[in-house]
């Protein structure tokens, strides 16, 4: 299994504003974890989502996500969200951050984990 560096940070993700945070390579995953972490404003009224899309060229991605994490808002408080990926073995993923609130800005990290094919090999061998 590897752990992966931070896959992105966005300091200051504006109201209503959407941000791609990073993307992920599949080559050879068999399972997959993203994680979120978003820090609210104190006059925070609305939630935070990161939604996934599917490539399978690193270049052209899907319309429709193939997965939405949704991180609830709560005035001046940090949320963390984790959730396994469904995803395929090859390919891409592209991580966008949404921030719902008309009112203040939100800060964002997001990374993941990942399980390889080649790990269970090993491990059995």
């Amino acid at each position: 299994m590897s752990v992966e560096p931070l896959l992105g940070y966005i300091g200051s993700i504006a109201t209503t504003a959407s941000e791609i945070i990073g993307n992920i390579n599949l080559e050879h995953v068999r399972s997959l974890t993203l994680s979120i972490r978003a820090t609210f404003g104190g006059s925070s009224t609305k939630d935070v989502y990161a939604y996934v899309y599917y490539s399978p060229d690193g270049k052209n991605y899907d319309t429709s996500a193939l997965a939405t994490l949704k991180i609830p808002h709560l005035s001046s408080v940090t949320r963390q969200v984790s959730e396994v990926i469904n995803c395929p073995e090859e390919g891409y993923l592209q991580v966008s951050i949404y921030n719902e609130d008309t009112q203040t800005n939100t800060d964002v990290y997001c990374w993941y984990r990942k399980s390889d094919w080649s790990d269970s090999v090993t491990k059995e061998s």
